[in-house]
C-alpha cells in the first residue's frame, strides 16, 4: 500500500533565493483577512532559519571545491630581484691539485643584482587522504542539503500550529463572548420573572454569579488571542490583520489507515534522519583519510626556472624540470594513530545518534497517527454533541418560560452548550493540525499540504 503525499523538493540555492527576494519585495499585507498560504508565503520570505541553512549549504558546496582541489593540478608562478652580497672562499683549499691560466683559486667578495622567477606545475597521482576527504564534503553537502529541507518543513509546521493557534483562541473568545451574552439573557429573564411576581431572588443570584464568571472567562480569552496573533506576527515578521477562518470542516483519518506506510515513509525521508545519516557517512569517510594519512604520497612536478646570481655571481641557471615526488610519512610523533583513534569515537557517537533518532522517529509517527485517528473520532463526536446540547438549550429554555424548568437548569443547559461548543471549535484546530503533524512526522510536510488545509478556509 502506497503513502500518497507530495514530496517536499530541492530547490537550488540560486532558484530558491530569487523566490525569497520576490517574495520579500511584495506588497505588505492588506487589511483585509489572510489565510494559511498568504501567511506561509510571508513567513517563507523572512524565514531566519532557513535563510541559515541555506548560507550553511552555499558553505558546504564552497568545502567540496576545497577538498576537490586538492586532486587537481596546480601551477605556481614565482619572481624576485634582490641586491645580494657574497663572500665565498675556500676554492684553493678544493682544487689544489688545478692550475688555471690564470693562476689560482681566490675568494670571491661581490655585490650584484641577483633574479630569479620560476612556473611550477604540480600534479598529484597518489593522494587518499584528499579522496576521502572529498568523499566526506560531499556527504556533508547531502547533510546540508537536508538541513535545508528540516528547515522548510519546520517552518510549514509552525505557521499551520500558530495560524490555527490563533483560530482556536479566536474561536473560544467567540464562544465566551457567546456565553456572556447568554447568561446576560437569562439575567433579565429572570430579572423580568422576579418583576412579574412569578420569579424568586436566588434564582437572580445565580444567574448574576453566572454572568460575572463569563465575564472573567471572556478577559482571559481575549487574552489568549493576544498572546497567539504576536506569536504568528512574529514567525511571519510581519502585523497581521483578520485571518480568514475556516469551514465545513469534515474528520479525515489517515490515508493510508495503516501504520506500516507512514514509518517506512519516515525512514525514507525523514530530512532529520537522513541528515544524521549523511552525518555517519561524513564520520566513516574521516576516518578513512585518518587511516590513508599513513598511505605514501606520489605526484608529478614540473617546471621552468630562471636564475642568476643564487651560486655564483656570474652563474645563470635557465630551463625546463620534469619529474616524480614521492613521500611516505615514516613516524608524525604519534599523530596519526590519534587521529584515527579520534575519527573512529565521532563515527561511533554518529552511529548511537542515528540509532537514537530512529527511535524518536518512528516513536513521533506512532503518535501522530494515533492522534489524527482520535482527532477524526473526536470530530465527529464533537459534532453530534453541539446538536445534541443546542437541542437541549432551546427546550429548557421554553420549559423554563413556562415554569417547568427551574434557573438551575436552564444555567446548567446553557453551560452545557457553550462548553459544546467550545469543545467542537478546538477539535476542529485540533483535527487540521493532526493532519499535518502526521505528515511532519513521516518526513512529507510540504508546501502542497499547505495549501490543502488552506483550501478548507472560508473564501
Amino acid at each position: 500500500m502506497r503513502v500518497f503525499f507530495f514530496k517536499a523538493r530541492a530547490v537550488t540555492g540560486f532558484i530558491r533565493y530569487i523566490i525569497i527576494i520576490t517574495l520579500a519585495l511584495m506588497p505588505a499585507f492588506s487589511a483585509n483577512a489572510e489565510d494559511l498560504l498568504e501567511v506561509y508565503h510571508q513567513a517563507l520570505a523572512t524565514n531566519p532559519a532557513i535563510a541559515r541553512a541555506l548560507a550553511l549549504a552555499d558553505s558546504n558546496r564552497a568545502s567540496h571545491n576545497i577538498a576537490k582541489s586538492a586532486l587537481m593540478p596546480r601551477i605556481n608562478a614565482s619572481a624576485s630581484a634582490a641586491l645580494e652580497y657574497k663572500h665565498i672562499s675556500g676554492f684553493g683549499d678544493d682544487f689544489k691539485s688545478i692550475t688555471l691560466p690564470g693562476g689560482g683559486f681566490g675568494d670571491i667578495n661581490d655585490t650584484y643584482y641577483g633574479k630569479r622567477y620560476s612556473v611550477t606545475l604540480t600534479q598529484p597521482l597518489l593522494n587518499g587522504r584528499a579522496w576521502s576527504d572529498l568523499k566526506a564534503a560531499n556527504a556533508r553537502i547531502r547533510a546540508a542539503q537536508a538541513a535545508v529541507t528540516t528547515a522548510e518543513q519546520g517552518l510549514a509546521m509552525g505557521v499551520i500550529n500558530g495560524y490555527f493557534k490563533v483560530l482556536k483562541a479566536m474561536a473560544g473568545e467567540r464562544v465566551a463572548r457567546g456565553r456572556k451574552k447568554l447568561f446576560k439573557e437569562i439575567l433579565d429573564q429572570a430579572q423580568a420573572r422576579l418583576k412579574a411576581g412569578v420569579g424568586d431572588r436566588v434564582a437572580i443570584s445565580e444567574a448574576r454569579a453566572a454572568y460575572d464568571a463569563s465575564a472573567s472567562t471572556l478577559i482571559n480569552a481575549e487574552n489568549n488571542v493576544s498572546i497567539a496573533m504576536h506569536g504568528l506576527c512574529r514567525l511571519a515578521h510581519a502585523n497581521l490583520g483578520k485571518l480568514k477562518d475556516v469551514y465545513n470542516v469534515k474528520p479525515l483519518g489517515p490515508e493510508p489507515d495503516e501504520i506500516g506506510p507512514w514509518k517506512n515513509s519516515a525512514l525514507e525521508n525523514q530530512p532529520l534522519l537522513i541528515r544524521a545519516a549523511q552525518d555517519l557517512k561524513t564520520a566513516r569517510y574521516q576516518v578513512e583519510a585518518a587511516r590513508r594519512a599513513r598511505w605514501p604520497y606520489l605526484g608529478i612536478d614540473a617546471g621552468y626556472a630562471y636564475d642568476v646570481g643564487s651560486f655564483l655571481p656570474s652563474t645563470k641557471t635557465v630551463g625546463p624540470h620534469a619529474g616524480l615526488v614521492f613521500s611516505l610519512p615514516i613516524y608524525e610523533g604519534g599523530g596519526i594513530g590519534a587521529g584515527i583513534e579520534q575519527a573512529r569515537a565521532r563515527e561511533n557517537a554518529e552511529k548511537y545518534r542515528v540509532a537514537e533518532l530512529k527511535d524518536q522517529v518512528i516513536v513521533n509517527v506512532e503518535t501522530a497517527f494515533l492522534n489524527l485517528k482520535t482527532s477524526a473520532a473526536l470530530l465527529f463526536a464533537a459534532d453530534q454533541s453541539l446538536k445534541s446540547a443546542k437541542t437541549a438549550l432551546a427546550a429548557t429554555r421554553k420549559g423554563y418560560q413556562v415554569g417547568s424548568r427551574s434557573i438551575i437548569d436552564l444555567l446548567s443547559s446553557a453551560q452545557d452548550y457553550e462548553t459544546a461548543e467550545d469543545d467542537y471549535s478546538r477539535t476542529v484546530y485540533s483535527h487540521l493540525t493532526a493532519r499535518a503533524a502526521l505528515k511532519a512526522a513521516a518526513g512529507v510536510i510540504s508546501e502542497a499540504d499547505v495549501k490543502a488545509l488552506n483550501s478548507e478556509v472560508s473564501p
